[in-house]
């Protein structure tokens, strides 16, 4: 078998509600599937990151169109084989270019796709070609809460099985503390609040808004800072009783590497579409378990992503919950010909060939662009 072509496909979903981050405002949610095609027609299916900055869908276009010079031909079987001769170099370029991340997100979905084409020529689900006994169900938490009614959309979510729930601040401080406040008191002490800055503060203004949000009893705070000052978020983590998670931008085995080193968070969380896919992805998972530290997998795309992620996490250890985007995007409802089954708060890992599901081609062509 050989990869006779790798693809791009943009896809754009209109929201109902503008999708509202301390890093900015998406008033539409783009998409990027990476599609890997063979001479026996088999196609692997991926998904890489591109929510921000806005122009992410383009630039992942014209990495892929390089990238893909160095697959053709390749036996996607072979995953390790292309790792080998594809990372290196491709992360060196980007050194250079400036442009780490971007290359490496591209690479992520890539081999999220190489999994998907593996699994369905060995006839099993990816999570079994990796673990003999991967978990069945997997805990969720909700992410992507109403910004007109936070409270009553937090109680919905409660009433329907879901016990963790992860708020946006980062905006004005007395609006971050009141939206904590009021989610508290509407769903209880029983259900866990993360509360996800986005990288929004610098060092006094985290360690004032995690001293002020202590009595709302956060599972986790996630991000205060920019993430990639490590001593800071070192000594955030070691001043405060409230857990601190980070890692969904960190890119690649030697960033965790460091971050676990520098103990620069207490919950690490590896994205699959943006840090390495899921190849990396056991390697960072198996680094964090040996470090003591829980992760729990960062994802805010499609279906195909969040199958990818479960995948990972059902193959893996030392994983608390998993992220579960419910914002209501009309892409999600039309995605697949079968969803994924959720109840109760809990996922089930999709249980046929590759990544188990299936898009529905048919009501996803009104959201392709390009």
């Amino acid at each position: 078998m050989r990869i006779t072509d790798v693809k791009l496909v943009p896809l754009y979903s209109p929201l109902k509600e503008p999708m509202r981050l301390s890093v900015g405002t998406l008033e539409k949610r783009p998409f990027a599937l990476i599609e890997v095609h063979t001479d026996e027609g088999i196609v692997g299916l991926g998904e890489t990151f591109v929510n921000f900055p806005p122009w992410s869908v383009e630039e992942r276009k014209v990495t892929l169109e390089n990238v893909k010079k160095l697959l053709l031909d390749e036996d996607p079987t072979n995953i390790e084989a292309i790792w080998k001769k594809i990372y290196a170099p491709l992360v060196k370029m980007g050194l250079q270019g400036g442009c780490k991340g971007a290359i490496i997100q591209v690479i992520s979905g890539i081999d999220i796709a190489l999994w998907d084409i593996l699994g369905k020529v060995k006839n099993q689900p990816i999570c079994k070609l990796i673990s003999d006994n991967p978990k069945q169900k997997l805990k969720l938490y909700a992410t992507g809460l109403s910004v007109s009614d936070p409270v009553g959309h937090a109680k919905k979510l409660v009433s329907e099985g879901y016990d963790t729930l992860k708020l946006r601040i980062g905006f004005d401080p007395e609006k971050d503390i009141e939206l904590v406040k009021n989610v508290r008191e509407a769903v209880g002490k029983s259900v866990r609040l993360i509360a996800d800055a986005n990288m929004a503060w610098d060092y006094e203004k985290a360690l004032e808004m995690a001293r002020r949000l202590e009595r709302y009893e956060l599972f986790w705070l996630e991000e205060p800072i920019i993430c990639d000052d490590l001593d800071s978020m070192s000594r955030l983590a070691a001043e405060l009783d409230t857990w601190i998670g980070a890692g969904e931008n960190a890119y690649g085995f030697a960033e965790f590497e460091r971050m676990v080193k520098k103990r620069a968070a207490d919950v690490l969380m590896p994205d699959v579409s943006k840090t390495g896919g899921i190849t990396d992805g056991i390697k960072i998972a198996k680094l964090i378990n040996s470090s003591g530290l829980p992760f729990s997998p960062h994802f805010y795309g499609s279906e195909v992503g969040f199958a990818a992620t479960l995948h990972f996490v059902a193959a893996t250890e030392g994983c608390l919950i998993v992220q579960r985007d419910i914002s209501d995007v009309p892409l999600f409802k039309d995605m697949l010909k079968e969803p994924i089954r959720i109840d109760d708060g809990y996922a089930e890992v999709p249980k046929d060939p590759g990544l188990g599901i299936e898009l529905n081609w048919e009501k996803l062509e009104k959201y392709r662009v390009g």
